[in-house]
């Protein structure tokens, strides 16, 4: 009966981590694209060169299909840790995720940038600008409009202001907020 029991739990053990665990993408760059989806890396890679080089803020963008059967939320604390973007002593990294299939993106931001770059204005990003090209499938545009928003608001600027990074993004007009973890599609 003993054997039983330690079978089982044994067997539960094992199958709970095989069946409940999402693998963590190594990292292998600032920009990783993991879909099947067509998004030119080049000007995103630009952009986060533009921030890194002119706002000492470390960033990377990783898009996948889907982060089940974690939630979005607990994923990304997942890349945050095995990824760790950011200088050690200034905390002053962000990965913005992106969930095509799971219609879901955010931002994970290091203590160091959370005065700034607030779960407030993160969320507005989300929302105002990037799933406005999202539902157009605009993958590149969305990413590039975070971008540039994240700029300006590292760069002391409302977050509405035109911007101008590396890639050559434009501005668009605010509508309202949300949370951090925010539906592609509303």
């Amino acid at each position: 009966m003993n054997f039983l029991k330690f079978f089982f739990t044994i067997w539960a053990i094992f199958f709970s981590s095989v069946t409940f665990s999402q693998e963590i993408p190594s990292f292998q760059g600032n920009f990783l694209n993991l879909t099947k989806e067509k998004i030119d890396g080049g000007p995103i890679v630009a952009a986060i060169e533009d921030l890194r080089l002119n706002n000492k803020v470390d960033f990377a963008v990783l898009v996948v299909d889907s982060t089940k059967p974690m939630e979005i939320e607990q994923y990304s604390i997942k890349v945050a840790e095995k990824w760790k973007i950011g200088r050690e002593k200034t905390d002053n990294g962000a990965i913005l995720i992106v969930a095509i299939k799971d219609k879901a993106t955010r931002f994970e931001v290091g203590y160091g940038l959370e005065g700034q770059l607030t779960d407030a204005l993160t969320s507005r990003i989300v929302k105002d600008y990037m799933i406005p090209k999202f539902k157009n499938s605009d993958w590149q545009g969305g990413i590039l409009e975070a971008m540039g928003r994240s700029k300006n608001i590292l760069s002391s600027k409302k977050l509405e202001d035109p911007y101008t990074l590396n890639s050559g993004g434009a501005a668009s007009v605010p509508k309202s907020s949300s949370n951090s973890a925010t539906n592609i599609i509303s």
